[in-house]
């Protein structure tokens, strides 16, 4: 992991002087260090490494190069959880429309930039429109989750993964009946798979968490959260950025729930990992 800004700079420096700017191992570590800085609260310094990426990508590969897309459809979920809806739509749509003429409409990457814009759509108000899109993406993940099933097995990590994206595009879309068997057959199937500490696991762990947590179930919700917190520390250490990321959102659900001193507590753990 990065832990500051000199050390992910001298790595990128020494790469952009070994590499030609647009080799695509240059380009690759672009995006890997946005991502590590985004996940670590360092927007403003994530922000122009992605900016860097895409244009490096137009200019060597081309926009409609699988990679590139890839990198848009990241920079559009960062100007999104940004709070910057109107620069992320245009690239949301972008991405969607050039997978439909490259890929097809019925491919994974396709039916990924669907859903993203179908929760992103629902999330502005446009249900009418993000409904089109649930539509159309909901049959198509389900039959990848069946095809994968049949090839692989259901305790299959592959298969295991597939069942809680599903599960979250069901919760995202309101089909709260669906996700929540799928959230717990995935959450059995990583426990018995991989075992109680494994990050797929504890991210299982954690988005169970904040589906009880969402449908006013906190005391179910309370146990996840703590068990997914403590595997993360164990896991990953107090300084991963999946950590921090965890002990703020257990810090806020504390809040809700009037465990004040706790919640500060974590809080200022979490701010004090993410900004250093």
């Amino acid at each position: 992991m990065f832990s500051s800004k000199k050390q992910s700079g001298s790595i990128l420096d020494g790469l952009r002087k070994s590499l030609d700017k647009h080799h695509p191992e240059n380009l690759s570590s672009l995006v890997q260090t946005a991502i590590r800085l985004e996940e670590q609260g360092k927007y403003r310094q994530a922000e122009p490494l992605f900016v860097e990426a895409v244009e490096g990508y137009i200019t060597s590969l081309g926009i409609s190069h699988p990679d590139t897309l890839s990198v848009m459809a990241s920079v559009a979920l960062f100007l999104d959880d940004r709070g910057r809806f109107e620069e992320a739509e245009p690239m949301y749509v972008e991405a969607l429309s050039i997978r439909r003429d490259v890929l097809g409409n019925t491919h994974p990457d396709t039916v990924s930039s669907i859903g993203n814009l179908a929760v992103f759509l629902d999330s502005r108000g446009r249900s009418e429109e993000a409904e089109k899109l649930f539509n159309e993406a909901e049959p198509l993940m389900r039959t990848f989750l069946d095809e994968c099933r049949a090839e692989k097995g259901d305790s299959d990590r592959s298969t295991l993964n597939q069942i809680r994206h599903l599960a979250g595009f069901l919760d995202a879309r309101g089909n709260y009946a669906d996700a929540e068997p799928l959230y717990v057959e995935a959450l059995n199937g990583f426990r018995r798979t991989l075992g109680d500490t494994h990050i797929d696991t504890l991210a299982c762990v954690l988005s169970i968490a904040s589906f009880l947590n969402d449908r006013g179930r906190h005391a179910e919700a309370m146990p996840l959260f703590r068990e997914a917190l403590k595997g993360f520390r164990s896991t990953l250490g107090n300084s991963s950025a999946k950590t921090l990321s965890c002990m703020k959102i257990v810090a806020e659900f504390l809040n809700e729930q009037g465990e004040l001193e706790e919640a500060e507590r974590l809080y200022g753990e979490a701010l004090r990992g993410l900004y250093v």
